[in-house]
């Protein structure tokens, strides 16, 4: 019980301080009152370091029962390890008979074996590989599919970007004869097919005292009627008129409004794509309960029952899709674990989630 006027917060503070007094007593009386917010993960960590490191047998018992309070056997603590004696001097050895020495062993390499062995879930009923596969399997299918969309649509937009750059200038010129330009009198001086289906007119115009001639490629229709020596309407350009163009129909124009209209169907079909893989992508790292979320260890124990099984206890957390950080606890009979090593804390897990009070670990 807290004493009168003291907040909880306090009492927090007033306990860990009694963890590091000598008195275990006063290190029970610590792990007492820690035993109330025994769902926190870090008064979890405190207990397990009190488990392991505490020298006295009955305060390591006592943080076992608080991070197992349901379990009705608590393992032999772990005796205190004493300093080891001194080695005995080495005797010397001649330096011809002595062995070459070992090949030098980097000293990260044990730790990063260790890290590797534990980056996969670990299992603790392992007829759950199937569903935590299957679950694996699904998010990066749409990922990938996510990923090649999105690759397929930016290498689109950029060729339509490539195509806009070539058409946009004839459209500009386009746009500065119908706004800019002025209509002169011309003549048709000769007509020339090239082929089957190229036409060419060439023409003569005067604007003021000078007089130009000029060439332009037009359709079959418009080629037909025209003659030598008829009239036509040309455009040109105040600012410069020797650049001109007749006012008939001309395949380079229909091509061009046919290359527009077919550029922007497809900078909306690449644009439509990169969203759709936008929303792939969302969708594959959006969780939709029920679902199978990745937590950590927080203490894992193995110990021989009655039965002379080995039994595995997990204690775990994990992050709910709404945010808010869970924890819970399993047991599960692993004879294939009695000589292998368990998984530290911290080592990932898989943890199949329906809602807030209905989750339990594969």
């Amino acid at each position: 019980m807290t004493e009168a006027g003291s907040s909880p917060s306090k009492e927090v503070l007033r306990s860990l301080r009694l963890l590091r007094s000598p008195d275990p007593e006063d290190r029970k009386r610590a792990i007492r009152f820690l035993s109330t917010m025994r769902s926190d993960p870090r008064v979890q960590q405190v207990f397990e370091h009190m488990y392991k490191k505490d020298p006295d047998p009955s305060v390591r018992q006592l943080a076992w029962r608080a991070m197992w309070p349901s379990d009705p056997s608590v393992p032999a603590p772990a005796p205190r390890q004493e300093a080891p004696p001194p080695a005995p001097a080495p005797v010397p050895i001649p330096a011809d008979l002595a062995p070459p020495p070992p090949l030098a062993r980097p000293a990260a390499s044990r730790p990063a074996r260790l890290r590797r062995a534990w980056r996969q879930p670990f299992l603790l009923n392992p007829s759950n590989a199937p569903l935590v596969e299957q679950e694996r399997a699904r998010r990066a299918k749409r990922k990938k599919t996510a990923r090649w969309t999105f690759r397929l649509g930016a290498l689109l937009l950029l060729l339509m970007a490539v195509l806009w750059g070539a058409l946009v200038p004839e459209w500009v010129r386009w746009f500065q004869f119908e706004r800019d330009g002025v209509t002169v009198a011309g003549m048709v001086a000769e007509r020339e097919q090239r082929g089957d289906d190229r036409y060419i007119v060439r023409y003569r115009y005067s604007v003021g005292d000078e007089e130009y001639a000029g060439e332009q490629r037009v359709t079959e229709s418009a080629y037909d009627t025209l003659a030598d020596g008829a009239a036509v309407s040309v455009r040109v350009l105040p600012d410069d008129p020797a650049d001109a163009r007749l006012d008939a129909d001309g395949p380079e124009d229909q091509f061009r409004n046919w290359l527009t209209a077919v550029v922007a169907g497809l900078t909306l079909a690449a644009l439509l794509m990169l969203l759709s893989a936008v929303l792939r992508r969302r969708r594959a790292l959006r969780i939709v309960p029920p679902a199978v979320l990745t937590g950590q260890v927080i203490a894992c124990e193995g110990a021989l029952d009655d039965d002379g099984d080995f039994k595995v206890k997990v204690r775990f957390r994990f992050c709910a899709p709404q945010g808010q950080a869970l924890t819970g606890q399993a047991r599960q009979i692993r004879n294939d674990l009695r000589d292998r090593p368990l998984p530290p804390t911290g080592a990932p897990v898989a943890v199949y989630y329906r809602h807030e009070q209905s989750y339990r670990l594969l």
